[in-house]
Parts: structure tokens; C-alpha cells; sequence
């Protein structure tokens, strides 16, 4: 191969590689601006990871419980409550899933109410069952 056509070729890997460098570092920059919690916490949250499968068995439970087309206040933690909101209306697709926190205390606006990892003691609330990893609970009209 001739002078100009090496430096040609040499050029072009060079460019090349710069290139790729700079779009990977573009790609990544907004993740390493992220906090470290929110790296973390999102990566839990595929399928058939713990927190998935912990939440599955609690919305299979409850599901055998609702009728269909009812409309559910769901009461996540506050770990990762937004998460666990989409996974509750993506499991429960038959039914009206609002995160409990949006309502403001407003209960009447719906039919059940559902806590993860808790009780309540609302004096609105009927304990319908005792489900594996939380409650379910028809509001009183």
C-alpha cells in the first residue's frame, strides 16, 4: 500500500475511534449524573427481581378479591412509590389503579383501597383481606 493511502486509512481508524469514544461519552454522561439511589433503585425494579416478584404475589392475591373494572387506590411505600405504582397498574389490568398519594385523602373517589407493607386504620376502610406482603380494603360509602 502506498504512503497516502496508509495515512489515508491510519486517518480514518483514528477518526473513527474518536469518534465512538465521544457518542459513548455522550450516551453515558446523564447516567453518571444521576444519583447513585436512582441507578441503584431502577435496575431493581425488572422482571423477576425480588421487589417484582414480592409485589406480583401481593396483586395476584388481591386480584381474586376485586371485581373487575373497580377502581383501586394503591398505598406503596415510600421506597420507590412512582415504580411500584406502574408495576401495580401493569399487573392489574383490569382495573382502575390510582396511586393512593394523587387522591388527597379524598378515600370516597374510590372503591378499594390497597397498602403494601402496612395496615391502616382509617375508619373509611373495611379490611377485606390480609394478603402476603400487605392489605386490601373496601372503602365504606
Amino acid at each position: 500500500m502506498r504512503r497516502p493511502a496508509r495515512i489515508l486509512v491510519g486517518g480514518l481508524a483514528v477518526w473513527s475511534v474518536a469518534a465512538l469514544a465521544w457518542e459513548s461519552y455522550r450516551a453515558a454522561r446523564p447516567r453518571w449524573s444521576d444519583p447513585p439511589q436512582f441507578r441503584r433503585g431502577v435496575w431493581a425494579w425488572q422482571f423477576r427481581t425480588p421487589p417484582v416478584e414480592n409485589l406480583e404475589r401481593l396483586l395476584r392475591a388481591a386480584e381474586g378479591h376485586l371485581p373487575v373494572g373497580s377502581r383501586v387506590a394503591f398505598e406503596p411505600p415510600s421506597i420507590s412509590p412512582e415504580l411500584r405504582f406502574l408495576w401495580a397498574a401493569y399487573l392489574l389490568p383490569r382495573h382502575d389503579v390510582v396511586l393512593a398519594s394523587d387522591l388527597a385523602g379524598r378515600v370516597e373517589t374510590v372503591d378499594y383501597w390497597l397498602v403494601q407493607r402496612a395496615r391502616s386504620d382509617d375508619a373509611r376502610l373495611e379490611l377485606v383481606a390480609e394478603l402476603p406482603g400487605g392489605a386490601l380494603y373496601r372503602v365504606r360509602r
